[in-house]
């Protein structure tokens, strides 16, 4: 049971993941790897690095 948990949160970090790294103009399928080898702690990490261009602080 304990093992599904893990592997459902880190399927919801890594599409949490690739969401805010297109938001962010980051790449997606870097971002993905990332979060799938550390998890939810990727997304701290996404989070703290500035976006790549000005058009990437406008959320639609």
């Amino acid at each position: 049971m304990l093992t599904a948990i893990a592997i459902l949160v880190t399927i919801v970090s890594m599409h949490l993941s690739a969401g805010m790294a297109r938001r962010r103009g980051r790449s997606v399928r870097a971002w993905m790897v990332v979060a799938a080898i550390v998890g939810p702690l990727g997304l701290p990490l996404l989070w703290l690095l500035p976006a790549r261009s000005a058009a990437a602080h406008i959320c639609a």
